[in-house]
């Protein structure tokens, strides 16, 4: 019955803590002091003063992505935040997670005092088993399909139809693809066909020297503060994080990959989400404006 009774050993078993939820100072700069109205009025002119290189007339942006990602939402969101009215706008239709709300290829002038220099172009989302055909994707990129069209997933375009531009110049193509997803998924959670879809997409935007971005809506529900303080967006770690996946997986930088709160249920405009919008519409057009240089630049030498 001796007294040798066991030694119980305490040690200190280090954790790192877990990251902040939001960061005392913004992963990003977007070149504001303070989110209020004279951002937004700053923003709004200098989009109003946007002219693209080579004297051309307007640039394209083209919206893709899965269904249900925000595509329609954000034009409608860019149409809001231009406009003087402080009612949201909602000139295009949006969907459900299940079925393509769009099925017409549209493009879109915006207004804001005048006619904008851009044009915002929207199409069938990307689907497993009823998505816009291969032919229809090349077609809209080398500006042969007008404004109109209705997508069939069964059959492409065809070159007798009256909605194909035989002969399209330099301001008919795409000068930017805009990938729409939501920042509380991942690339990696999409179907294979999908994914293999928006891969072969990339490439033919590689091959054609058309810049990509990547549009992350419903960045307000990856953290429940974002959902009243719009303006601490670039202090989330989370969205720092998925912006990170996103640029991994599509291969792009992390400042290509663009934070963005939608107008969803809201009636009127609110200052914040104008701001993050009209701040990502400015990188859009930075590099449309690029690719629309280096595409004048090709037909130069081309003559």
């Amino acid at each position: 019955m001796g007294g040798g009774g066991s030694k119980v050993e305490y040690r200190d078993v280090y954790r790192e803590p877990p990251p902040p939820e939001m960061l005392d100072t913004p992963w990003r700069d977007i070149g504001i002091s303070k989110w209020d109205k004279k951002a937004v009025d700053d923003m709004r002119r200098f989009i109003q003063n946007y002219r693209p290189v080579a004297g051309k007339e307007h640039v394209n942006i083209l919206l893709l992505g899965p269904i249900g990602t925000g595509k329609s939402s954000f034009f409608n969101t860019l149409d809001t935040s231009l406009s003087s009215s402080d009612a949201v706008k909602r000139r295009a239709g949006a969907g459900s997670e299940t079925h393509s709300y769009t099925t017409v290829f549209h493009v879109y002038r915006l207004e804001s005092e005048e006619t904008l220099k851009f044009r915002i172009c929207d199409c069938r989302g990307i689907e497993s088993a009823r998505s816009i055909p291969t032919e229809d994707v090349l077609a809209i990129l080398d500006g042969h399909m007008k404004s109109g069209y209705e997508i069939n997933p069964e059959a492409a375009i065809k070159r007798n139809h009256p909605k194909y531009r035989r002969n399209p110049n330099v301001q008919d193509k795409i000068h930017c693809i805009v990938w729409c997803f939501q920042a509380t998924t991942s690339f990696e959670k999409l179907d294979d066909e999908e994914r293999r879809q928006i891969k072969q997409m990339q490439g033919f935007a590689r091959a054609r020297d058309i810049g990509q971005l990547v549009l992350l809506s419903k960045t307000d529900q990856c953290v429940k503060v974002l959902e009243s303080q719009i303006h601490k967006t670039f202090l989330s770690t989370d969205v720092k994080k998925s912006v990170e996946s996103f640029a991994h997986s599509f291969g792009l930088p992390v400042s290509s990959v663009l934070p963005m709160k939608n107008y969803c249920t809201e009636v009127l405009k609110q200052t914040e989400v104008d701001i993050l919008a009209l701040f990502n519409l400015k990188q859009i057009l930075g590099v449309a404006n690029d690719s629309l240089a280096n595409l004048v630049e090709n037909d130069d030498d081309e003559d």
